[in-house]
């Protein structure tokens, strides 16, 4: 849909699983100009990280915030955030709040930022 220019999308609250984030992904790779992405409390688990993270990997990539609050990511979810975090150059802010990490997995996490 040429002409579209949105910035800033709140999905949060709405039950989105991986399949759904898939959509959303594909979706992103064409309307690149989003650089807000609430999705905060939904379903997205592991799977759904998985493929949001190919995304985030991506050149056509202008996230700068992204907000995966409360979406019951477990420590398997370190290794895809170890996949985009040091090739992503645009993300300043990432919220994984609320999410089932253990001490193993949060220690992993810590060694990926050092």
């Amino acid at each position: 849909m040429p002409g579209i220019s949105l910035i800033d999308l709140d999905l949060s609250n709405n039950k989105l699983d991986g399949k759904c984030l898939t959509m959303l992904c594909d979706t992103m790779k064409i309307h690149y100009t989003l650089m807000h992405l609430n999705l905060a409390n939904n379903l997205i688990k592991n799977k759904g990280l998985e493929n949001l993270s190919k995304y985030l990997c991506s050149k056509k990539c202008k996230l700068t915030e992204l907000s995966l609050h409360g979406n019951r990511i477990d420590g398997q979810g370190v290794s895809y955030l170890s996949k985009f975090l040091p090739v992503n150059e645009t993300l300043t802010l990432l919220d994984i709040g609320k999410n089932e990490f253990n001490d193993h997995s949060f220690t992993e996490f810590a060694v990926l930022l050092a």
